[in-house]
């Protein structure tokens, strides 16, 4: 279904790692996450990442501001996530490349980071029958892209960590 462009990966994380890819039916630009069932992780860390790709899925539904999951599933016992690849600069390159931004440009990116938060904190599904919200653990400024056309996107929002609503103080299964 999907085609990696390629030998070396766009983006590594704890978990897994990501590779520019074309969805074959249409051509479509993709990134390619892979989840290995290896080691300390197996299972639950898999279980997680599924968990984590239909949440994003829906938030994207819903808000937008995070990459459209196109699908996802078991390759073996590795896992995939395939999403729409966000073109452009992450705010930490501009940052690097650029240099200090001017205070309305901070503003407006400050302004819309708390929209996303206020959004994703707020955000609550049901995934196999049970509720679960979306607190995002790791935003920084290499996790926020802000392609050409200026519509901003959160990446790594399958490293969120989901909570399960019915425990008084939640249950990590991101």
């Amino acid at each position: 279904d999907f085609q990696i462009i390629g030998s070396k990966p766009v983006g590594r994380g704890a978990f897994g790692t990501v590779f520019a890819a074309r969805r074959i039916a249409d051509d479509a630009p993709v990134a390619l996450k892979i989840v290995l069932h290896s080691g300390e992780w197996g299972p639950e860390r898999i279980d997680a990442e599924r968990k984590g790709a239909i949440l994003q899925e829906r938030f994207a539904k819903t808000h937008g501001m995070v990459p459209e999951v196109y699908d996802c599933g078991l390759d073996g016992e590795d896992f995939y996530i395939a999403m729409a690849y966000v073109e452009g600069p992450s705010l930490e390159t501009q940052l690097r490349q650029g240099g200090p931004l001017s205070a309305e440009e901070a503003a407006g990116h400050a302004l819309w980071l708390c929209g996303f938060l206020e959004k994703a904190h707020a955000f609550s599904s049901v995934v196999e029958g049970k509720p679960f919200r979306v607190v995002h653990t790791d935003l920084k400024p290499a996790h926020l892209m802000i392609p050409s056309s200026g519509e901003r996107k959160v990446l790594d929002f399958g490293i969120a960590k989901a909570l399960e609503e019915s425990r008084e103080l939640g249950t990590d299964i991101g």
